[in-house]
């Protein structure tokens, strides 16, 4: 802009020269002043004095009113000066003050189209702070839902560079967020499915698998539960643990795997058992019941039973157990299949000596807990 001024200054020097040159008629007489002025606006503007070039510009019309360049640059001036104070209003994001200033610039009819185009910064930068006024976000529905009633304003926003860089952080906040919820609401999740599990409560089960597939859809649960069944080989069983979403912790996709095995328990072969009680091993010793219960289960060895109900005893609220856990324990563990098959079990109308005999028998059978084992 400064260089067309110039061009201007030099095309009017020009024609000076030529008039001064042509002989035909007497050249005008030299104004001091007029060139003086007019050298120092051009300075001015060059420097961007604003200000300054004004001044110089208005005394150059107060002397010659009918100065074409002086009007041009007058109002291209007075126009630069606008926009720096709509600027200084936009970096304080004053919206209140911003449009208040437009409502006055435009009634006074200085308003430029540059000018007009300011009109959507002030409601965009009054959503912005709306925005802002409302953190800290307590959760990420919150957040996602202000990021969303600043939408229409994004188109005006996204024009600056800094605000480029803050919604570009917001996002990846509300992402980490929003992660971060799924993670306590899977693992919150499981340990109550864990507990209904455990205690045989089959309406709790269901409801907590449906509330998963509504909240946490595509969880390695899911997964688990439908390819863990009386087809899965130890093979198969490695691909679906490894295709396990890595976004997904460690621990809690373990402890996923383990209540689905829980589940499906009943149609998994023996050695997918095994396979998968090493694989919970991965879990502390306290952070499932079904897995302490699948410990147990997987060989039916007393001493792991024993070390269930020790830690259950440990609780202040112990759960209930579940029928299928009885089953287990008195079948495998308190009445083998071999102890009935004694005398005193075989009896079809079992006498005094007959009952005395199976105490005494259940009491031999059951191991003996140490001191530090009793509750």
């Amino acid at each position: 802009m400064p260089r067309y001024f110039f061009n201007l200054l030099l095309a009017f020097a020009f024609t000076t020269a030529f008039l001064c040159g042509c002989g035909k008629r007497p050249a005008p007489p030299y104004n001091r002043m007029r060139s003086q002025l007019i050298v120092s606006a051009c300075d001015n503007i060059s420097n961007e004095q604003t200000d300054a070039a004004i001044d110089d510009l208005q005394r150059l019309l107060d002397i010659d009113t009918d100065n074409a360049f002086a009007e041009a640059a007058l109002h291209h001036e007075q126009q630069r000066r606008l926009l720096a104070e709509a600027n200084a209003l936009i970096a304080r994001a004053d919206h209140v003050a911003l449009r208040l200033w437009l409502d006055q610039v435009i009634r006074d009819g200085q308003a430029s189209p540059e000018l007009l185009a300011l009109r959507d910064v002030a409601p965009a930068l009054a959503a912005l702070a709306a925005f802002l006024a409302h953190a800290p976000w307590h959760n990420a529905t919150e957040r996602q839902q202000a990021l969303a009633k600043l939408e229409p304003s994004l188109p005006v926003l996204q024009q600056s560079v800094a605000f480029q860089a803050f919604y570009h952080t917001e996002k990846e906040q509300l992402a980490a967020m929003h992660s971060q919820e799924q993670r306590q609401t899977a693992l919150r999740l499981l340990r109550e499915l864990d507990n209904a599990l455990f205690s045989g409560l089959r309406q709790r089960q269901a409801a907590i698998l449906n509330e998963f597939a509504t909240t946490i859809p595509g969880h390695p649960l899911q997964h688990y539960i439908t390819h863990l069944n009386a087809k899965t080989t130890t093979a198969s069983l490695q691909a679906v643990l490894s295709a396990t979403d890595k976004g997904v912790p460690a621990a809690e996709a373990t402890l996923a795997a383990v209540l689905a095995a829980t589940m499906q328990w009943r149609d998994l072969s023996q050695p997918v058992r095994l396979a998968i009680q090493k694989h919970s091993q991965q879990l502390p010793a306290s952070a499932s019941l079904c897995g302490a219960w699948l410990k147990a289960r997987v060989n039916h060895q007393p001493r792991h039973y024993q070390e269930l109900f020790s830690y259950l005893y440990s609780l202040p609220g112990p759960p209930p157990l579940s029928k299928e856990l009885l089953q287990d324990y008195l079948n495998f563990v308190l009445l083998p299949k071999q102890s009935v098959t004694a005398w005193c079990w075989r009896s079809p109308a079992p006498g005094v000596t007959d009952f005395l005999a199976r105490l005494k028998q259940v009491g031999e059978t059951q191991p003996v807990a140490s001191n530090k084992e009793r509750p």
